[in-house]
């Protein structure tokens, strides 16, 4: 069964200052919102239409709540109405979760929603890195309480990474929230500053830190911290993939031919994080289709890089039919280490600390 994701940004506009966000802070201070016949319009596509298809949307920004929850609800029932097999999912910041987006989470995504998060360099629009943590924390809590799923996307930045494992699993303590991501931190201040791309239109993403250092905290979490872990109940794709070397969980691994972004202004682009790239803009919903951009020149050359040529120097470890790379937007390699985006040196110290994976004594559940 086919999944195609449709990424849509209600607003680009944030409550949040995050330095190294992939959209300009002109972008996170424009006030807009997405009208919803380009979203109708989009899933109305073939595209995301067929028996053998379940389509699935992500609303995010910016951050969604900003556009109140008069506009959320209605956008929600309007997609459950007209399209019933698509499956709707949130990513919000977190940083204010009032009672209607979790009625708005209960009544349309399964009592569950992502989260952003990074122990640095995150702040109020007033500069507090302080009370932003707290707030996070706080949202977090009152969403747990209130029988919430909660995936917090952790950015493994260079803040989180000096910060050390042991402050992440106090917050996971705290907040109560099971399910914890891992993602590459990159720095889009620098590359929207100064862009660069590779001979097939892909950007070359400047990381926060580099791939050994994300490796490295990874495993001092499992070996500091693994036992806290399981009797916590926390779920983690890249500790389970790791350990159990199925096919990984990262985000956007050879995907790009399966997703595209709305952005309130009617422009799209295939992965989210090209959102405030104006190089990779494949056209504009007003006056096209989803289907007008299939063949269109930056979508052929992304997939021909992820799926033939990102990879060639993977093709024979040990574990690349696990990782298949790890994430795709990101370069395999850092420049500076041996290690790699695909968390080699984590796959090597699961096996050789943690042993074979069992699945009646394992480390960690799946993430469902």
């Amino acid at each position: 069964m086919k999944q195609p994701l449709l990424f849509i940004n209600v607003t680009r506009q944030c409550n949040i200052n995050c330095p190294r966000c992939y959209l300009t802070i002109e972008q996170r201070t424009r006030k807009e919102c997405i009208p919803f016949e380009y979203i109708d319009k989009a899933l109305s596509d073939p595209f995301f239409l067929g028996d053998d298809i379940e389509p699935i949307i992500a609303w995010e920004g910016g951050e969604l709540t900003l556009v109140g929850q008069h506009v959320l609800r209605d956008y929600m029932q309007r997609v459950r109405d007209k399209f019933p097999k698509v499956r709707q999912t949130m990513v919000t910041n977190a940083y204010n979760t009032p009672n209607w987006l979790i009625d708005l989470c209960r009544e349309y995504m399964d009592n569950h929603f992502e989260v952003t998060y990074s122990m640095g360099h995150k702040y109020t629009l007033d500069g507090s890195s302080e009370k932003y943590q707290e707030r996070f924390l706080r949202s977090i809590q009152k969403a747990r309480k209130a029988g919430m799923s909660v995936t917090v996307n952790v950015e493994l930045n260079k803040e989180t990474f000096e910060a050390g494992a042991g402050a992440l699993v106090e917050i996971m303590r705290k907040s109560d929230a099971k399910i914890w991501e891992f993602d590459a931190s990159v720095q889009f201040d620098k590359f929207l500053e100064s862009p660069l791309y590779n001979h097939m239109m892909y950007p070359v993403l400047p990381l926060s830190i580099n791939y050994d250092q994300f490796s490295s905290y990874l495993i001092e979490l499992v070996d500091k911290y693994g036992h806290e872990l399981q009797e916590m109940g926390i779920q983690s794709s890249i500790l389970w993939h790791s350990q159990t070397q199925a096919k990984s969980q990262f985000f956007n691994v050879k995907n790009s031919d399966m997703m595209f972004t709305l952005n309130p202004d009617g422009t799209v682009v295939t992965d989210v994080l090209w959102c405030d790239m104006g190089a990779m803009i494949l056209g504009n919903i007003k006056d096209q289709k989803i289907s007008d951009f299939m063949d269109h020149p930056i979508r052929r050359k992304h997939s021909r890089w992820e799926n033939k040529l990102r990879c060639k120097s993977c093709v024979n470890c040990e574990y690349y039919h696990s990782c298949q790379g790890g994430p795709s937007h990101v370069p395999v390699y850092d420049g500076v280490t041996n290690e790699c985006a695909g968390a080699k040196k984590l796959y090597q110290f699961m096996e050789k600390y943690k042993g074979p994976y069992d699945s009646e004594n394992q480390m960690f559940d799946p993430v469902k």
